[in-house]
């Protein structure tokens, strides 16, 4: 997301006057927001960059670059919501600075093959191992591999819930217990058949 106003020395121009890319970027960041709003707190949005031009303290900010990031297991709620960015953006910024999107990247929420789920899931009370069935937010190698063969994966828990982050932490016995899950899944309850031509990817 670009918002382009214009750059201005900041003792010498009046506020009425001024095209501040800053100011507009804040009103569409809040306006997002409020469209992201979910009390389910299913839906994840994130701003992760900004990056403000000239980014001098005396400087009224002539362009603001920033990210969106938007997930959500529901590709209809995903669909909607990503569809809306750009009128809200409008609206917020007003007629005096300039906005320019552009998508970088567009994945859809992937559900996993069923039977090798099950497989997995009948391993885990083959084993006595506690287990639920939860939406991965990060993506995975397994989402590209999903498009070429039957996929699942195997989750394990990490200490205070914390993943993708230098802070992560499994114990010892969780990693075996899911080392086992998996051997278990491939080698006892494995035999699992694929009618041809059966899988919608």
């Amino acid at each position: 997301m670009t918002i382009t106003g214009a750059s201005a020395h900041a003792g010498t121009t009046p506020v009425s006057l001024r095209r501040d890319a800053l100011q507009a970027a804040v009103r569409a960041i809040n306006a997002l927001n409020g469209l992201m709003a979910d009390p389910s707190d299913r839906l994840r949005f994130t701003i992760g960059s900004l990056t403000v031009e000239p980014g001098s303290s005396n400087s009224v900010a002539g362009r603001v670059r920033f990210t969106i990031d938007l997930r959500h297991p529901d590709r209809l709620v995903l669909a909607e919501r990503g569809d809306a960015v750009e009128d809200t953006v409008r609206g917020a910024v007003g007629p005096n600075e300039e906005v320019t999107i552009a998508e970088t990247f567009n994945a859809p929420p992937l559900d996993f093959h069923a039977a090798v789920v099950d497989t997995i899931v009948a391993a885990a009370e083959a084993l006595g191992l506690k287990w639920t069935r939860i939406s991965s937010g990060a993506f995975h190698d397994a989402q590209l591999v999903a498009g070429v063969t039957p996929t699942a994966m195997i989750f394990v828990p990490s200490h205070d819930g914390v993943s993708h982050n230098p802070a992560e932490f499994t114990s010892a016995p969780q990693l075996a217990a899911g080392t086992r899950l998996l051997a278990a899944a491939l080698f006892t309850h494995g035999t699992v058949s694929y009618q041809q031509g059966s899988i919608n990817i």
